[in-house]
């Protein structure tokens, strides 16, 4: 199992470092050594995210103050440049910020502007910079301290399904009742795989990054769990019920073969694409996007999906901290804030969120 799992870790971290090569050699040197002292305490990921909304910030700089423009490569933009803009410049940033998106039917790149959480997410990683910069003298002043904050309403309740709503999500991909007779004939290629996914995420809480790198080789059948990498990269097992079990066997052996190479027919990674690859983390959430709609619930998400197990675990078990375990959670204040609702009805009679309760 371990080999298997770090093997794809292994893999993903030097996709993670390709990427961030990428940004270190278009970015100046002390901005660099800012993103590696967010890499001393988060995860990879999160350095790359924090260096493309820094990235996109000095793009933006060059294409509209002209002494950014005129030192021409972005890697040579001196620090005592960036103590030359103020608030306003921030301001006028966010006001503006946009991001590009594809359009899956037409594959044409659409602009779209930003929302309050990702001019939030962008302002935090500014902040953090020109904090770090400010603090190692490299300027003089810090222009996020004047600039307009962003505040995002906070929901009082916990975003997520309830036990109706989740068999009525697995049983629209189970039994196909998705949109016209042409889209029913695609999606009936694929609904083992879909209703296994949505089954073991319902009743696991896993992320989806932890689903995509599961091989087929890291499911345990006598002790009815599966072996999976967590976000830190430790190993664990996660324990699924007689619905996820049925759910995973008619994918497995009457779906999978037909996406598996030759080699992987034994192996390999558990969910395949049409494309006889490892499904993507993107592919999953495209997915459920689509039976979302289909169902009437838009905007659903992997991430939702566990919102669902674990709140409804909390709801029955009134255990923070087994929830915070069994999500993999380091902090339990992590399971406090996103995890448990604020009030808390009964909605099942066990942790099983799609199953027979009877």
């Amino acid at each position: 199992m371990a080999t298997r799992q770090n093997s794809y870790r292994a893999e993903l971290t030097s996709h993670y470092r390709q990427k961030f090569n990428e940004l270190q050699a278009q970015l100046p040197p002390y901005i660099n050594e800012y993103l590696f002292t967010v890499w001393n305490t988060s995860q990879i990921s999160t350095v790359i995210a924090y260096g493309s909304d820094i990235l996109y910030f000095l793009h933006y700089l060059q294409d509209n103050n002209s002494a950014f423009k005129a030192v021409g490569s972005m890697s040579r933009i001196p620090s005592e440049l960036l103590s030359q803009i103020n608030y306003h410049d921030i301001d006028e940033f966010i006001g503006n910020l946009t991001y590009t998106r594809k359009d899956r039917r037409t594959g044409q790149s659409l602009i779209l502007n930003a929302g309050k959480s990702r001019k939030s997410r962008v302002m935090s990683s500014l902040s953090a910079m020109f904090h770090y910069l400010r603090l190692h003298d490299y300027i003089a002043k810090d222009p996020t301290e004047g600039a307009v904050k962003i505040h995002l309403k906070k929901d009082k309740e916990i975003d997520r399904l309830t036990v109706p709503q989740a068999h009525e999500l697995v049983d629209v991909i189970e039994n196909n009742k998705v949109g016209s007779d042409r889209q029913k004939k695609f999606e009936e290629k694929t609904r083992y795989r879909d209703a296994a996914i949505c089954t073991l995420l319902l009743n696991t809480g896993m992320r989806v990054s932890e689903c995509v790198g599961i091989d087929l080789s890291d499911i345990d059948w006598d002790e009815q769990c599966v072996w999976i990498i967590r976000k830190g990269g430790e190993p664990d097992r996660v324990y699924f019920n007689d619905e996820t079990a049925a759910a995973l066997s008619d994918y497995i052996h009457l779906e999978r073969p037909e996406y598996a190479l030759d080699s992987e027919k034994e192996s390999g990674p558990l969910f395949l694409s049409n494309r006889k690859s490892r499904m993507t983390v993107r592919a999953i959430q495209f997915m459920l996007k689509k039976f979302g709609m289909a169902t009437g619930k838009t905007n659903l998400s992997p991430h939702k999906l566990r919102k669902t197990y674990g709140t409804l675990l909390y709801d029955e078990t009134g255990d923070i901290k087994l929830v915070a375990d069994i999500l993999g959670h380091s902090s339990v204040n992590t399971t406090a804030k996103h995890y448990i609702a604020s009030n808390n009805k009964k909605y099942g009679k066990d942790q099983n969120v799609y199953g027979d309760n009877s």
